[in-house]
């Protein structure tokens, strides 16, 4: 491996290190868990993204940046993913 090709490895690796730590700053605090929440309903996570017309394609691409949150939740903080569910059916009682 080049000095190139490794330079360019560890910058990826250091930008999805800083990614990491940004999703478990935000799930560390109850507005952060609100907002992704949030961002996982808008991106069809909890819910079919099927509608029987070729609105389906544009939904089953928010979707898909849904699925990369919900990996990079499950790879960094899977104890305050739980606890953000518990959360929204918390708020969902109470409405």
């Amino acid at each position: 491996m080049t000095n190139k090709n490794k330079n360019i490895n560890q910058k990826q690796a250091n930008a999805t290190e800083v990614q990491n730590n940004d999703i478990r700053f935000i799930m560390s605090t109850e507005q952060g868990r609100r907002f992704i929440y949030e961002m996982l309903s808008d991106t069809h996570q909890y819910q079919t993204s099927f509608t029987g017309n070729s609105h389906t394609f544009f939904r089953e691409g928010e979707r898909n940046i849904g699925v990369k949150l919900m990996k990079r939740i499950h790879e960094n903080c899977l104890d305050e993913y739980v606890l953000m569910l518990k959360e929204a059916r918390k708020r969902a009682e109470q409405i």
